[in-house]
């Protein structure tokens, strides 16, 4: 007489479809996990990006308007990025994720925003014009922003003598 559990040793595995059925739906969720993380740095990228240029926009309504406006773009020493307009909010544009750097027209290098250094941008109250950044005998004026997340990049350019500003 036996004693013990009749056990069915009938060790088959998987079959070759059913590996394969596997491989291909682990595939389809990995690429669709990577496409969307890509989408969610493009799309934060855009919305900095938009800020910001809704930022340089209400600034050179004010400064005209009231006179004596500017926009400061600062870097803070964790990395995060602010602007505020002349009497108004601090608000947060960007994280460590991203770089900022801007172009003079004294030459075609970025300079990079670094811990808590600031770009101010003003205006001209009578023609909404640039005025200059710094305040040196050059008077340099900014000619372009320039946003970076990754490989991304999305550039702001400023047309110092009329004030506009074109988002590439």
């Amino acid at each position: 007489m036996k004693i013990g559990v009749n056990i069915k040793e009938k060790d088959q595995g998987f079959s070759l479809i059913e590996l394969v059925v596997v491989m291909t739906i682990l595939v389809i969720v990995t690429s669709a996990s990577i496409s969307f993380l890509g989408l969610v740095g493009g799309w934060s990228l855009k919305k900095s990006v938009k800020a910001l240029a809704g930022g340089i926009g209400e600034t050179q309504m004010n400064a005209m308007a009231k006179g004596g406006c500017s926009l400061d773009i600062t870097r803070e020493e964790d990395g995060t990025y602010y602007m505020q307009i002349t009497g108004g909010e601090r608000e947060k544009i960007g994280d460590k994720s991203m770089a900022i750097f801007y172009v003079t027209d004294a030459g075609e290098a970025y300079i990079p925003l670094e811990d808590t250094t600031t770009l101010t941008l003003a205006f001209d109250p009578g023609s909404g014009a640039y005025l200059p950044i710094e305040t040196t005998p050059e008077k340099r004026y900014c000619k372009k922003i320039v946003v970076q997340m990754g490989k991304r990049e999305q550039t702001i350019r400023l047309v110092r003598d009329t004030g506009r500003y074109f988002v590439e």
